[in-house]
């Protein structure tokens, strides 16, 4: 019986395709979330301007990312882009009390990206700063939200994340 060699498998996106939908991404959950504070939620602790502050700036963050020349340069740039959205995503969380869910689907969103843009093994990398920034966030909640009765979600986030990416 003739061996197969093993390979990783790559994206089949170029550089370009994977800071462009990176991009759009970053664009996509800006405009989304102030849109969702017109609601009208009753979240203790909520501050509008620290969500907003933070949709300013995965808006520029986007459109960095959907002119930026990713072709000339080496394929694991992309990943700042990951990095960039478990940042944004765990300060916004650390000032300002905001939707739980919201938190974690925008974590297992940004793993989803990096499976989709980065050959396998890349999401399960990401686990321990997204780990970190998870649990730091939420032990800073203001509000009801916080506190070490959320921490135990990020033994679910953070595995269905890195599933998904992987």
């Amino acid at each position: 019986m003739a061996r197969v060699p093993m390979t990783i498998a790559m994206s089949s996106l170029s550089h370009s395709s994977m800071g462009r939908l990176g991009g759009f991404m970053f664009i996509g959950s800006s405009v989304a979330w102030p849109v969702v504070l017109i609601l009208p939620l009753n979240i203790e602790g909520l501050d509008r301007s620290h969500v907003n502050i933070s949709c300013a700036a995965g808006f520029v963050i986007g459109l960095f990312a959907l002119i930026a020349p990713w072709d000339r340069w080496p394929r694991p740039a992309t990943l700042s882009l990951a990095a960039a959205a478990f940042v944004v995503v765990a300060v916004v969380n650390t000032f300002s009390a905001t939707i739980p869910q919201g938190f974690g689907a925008m974590f297992t969103t940004t793993f989803a990206w990096i499976g989709i843009a980065h050959p396998r093994g890349t999401a399960s990398k990401f686990a321990i700063p997204a780990a970190l920034l998870f649990v730091i966030a939420i032990l800073r909640q203001p509000g009801p939200m916080g506190g070490l009765d959320l921490v135990p979600a990020v033994v679910i986030v953070i595995p269905v994340g890195i599933l998904v990416g992987e």
